[in-house]
């Protein structure tokens, strides 16, 4: 992206998730490994974008047949109850799936629509008392156009 702000680092979705370890929370719960919750776990830890649970779907069932739609919200919901993934919901469309669990905001382009995961440095924020409340925790999505979308505007 351009020239970069002080204090951002880009960063990708592939630096994820390990899947066997979520599998191991489904055991650890008390839930059992289905093919259909391995199948999304592979999904949602191999994206590389933040997707969807229709696009997880589409993957899933091109996959396993025998997969329902309820299956899949069901799944991800149980994925982000336990807190291996987070879902957001970016004002933009249906809510979409991120497994990095690491501290990090996003980057959202207007043009597309892509969700780029980035680390920004915000602790001068957080731990700061604005008007009587502590702020912890930041859910910040950033709004603007991406190169691609830049350039498409420039030709």
């Amino acid at each position: 992206m351009g020239d970069r702000a002080a204090g951002w680092q880009a960063c990708s979705t592939a630096t994820a998730r390990d899947p066997m370890r979520m599998i191991e929370r489904f055991h650890e719960t008390g839930r059992k490994v289905t093919p259909q919750r391995v199948a999304v776990v592979e999904i949602i830890c191999s994206a590389t974008t933040h997707p969807t649970a229709d696009m997880v779907f589409a993957e899933a069932r091109a996959r396993l047949r025998a997969i329902s739609q309820r299956t899949v919200y069901q799944v991800l919901t149980d994925l982000c109850d336990l807190g291996e993934v987070r879902c957001l919901n970016i004002g933009a469309g249906a809510a979409r799936f991120d497994p990095n669990n690491h501290r990090h905001e996003h980057l959202l382009c207007d043009g597309c629509g892509r969700l780029t995961d980035v680390y920004l440095d915000l602790q001068s924020v957080l731990g700061q008392a604005f008007d009587g409340f502590l702020a912890s925790y930041a859910d910040l999505v950033l709004r603007g156009l991406c190169d691609s979308c830049i350039d498409a505007r420039h030709r």
